[in-house]
């Protein structure tokens, strides 16, 4: 007799396959800085020349992906590469408590409201072209929604939690 039945071995196929094909990314996910220094500059090249799209608090925690060249590559609400000097933080892991649900709602409206704003603001910057005009976008957009958590003085790791909490009520 065969102790497992064929639906039995494709669920455990299927459930092998998409840990080896997505696991590194929901596992590999999980590492992250806290800001030790009392102002920092987030950049968006790993170098002290390129743009700064605002700045990181002491405390603030984001989402950690690696160092490259003596930059903690992280990402922003855009998507983007974003690079924060690694002699600015420590590796941490977050105590994440839920946001009260009065404050995230308020943010998510302001973030919401960034995002309108956002397509207002770039569209006649850069017309000549598109791939500087996605780029000023996605950093106008970082530093305004930086600018919202900074107003509910609510550290910015907590971007996912609130646009999930918020879309699906």
């Amino acid at each position: 007799m065969n102790i497992f039945s064929k639906e039995k071995t494709s669920k455990l196929l299927v459930s092998l396959i998409l840990f080896f094909c997505f696991g590194s990314l929901i596992y590999g996910r999980n590492k992250y800085i806290r800001v030790i220094k009392r102002k920092v500059n987030i950049r968006t090249k790993p170098t002290i020349k390129a743009r700064s799209l605002g700045y990181a608090r002491k405390g603030d925690i984001f989402e950690f992906y690696k160092i490259i060249d003596g930059w903690a590559l992280i990402f922003l609400f855009s998507g983007e590469e974003r690079y924060i000097h690694k002699s600015a933080v420590e590796k941490s892991w977050p105590n994440l408590r839920k946001v009260r649900k009065k404050t995230a709602k308020d943010i998510y409206n302001d973030l919401w409201q960034v995002e309108l704003e956002v397509a207002t603001k770039v569209i006649d910057r850069h017309t000549n072209s598109i791939k500087r005009q996605i780029e000023y976008e996605r950093a106008i957009e970082d530093r305004d929604k930086l600018k919202v958590f900074r107003k509910y003085n609510v550290n910015p790791v907590y971007y996912h939690q609130i646009m999930l909490s918020e879309q699906h009520p």
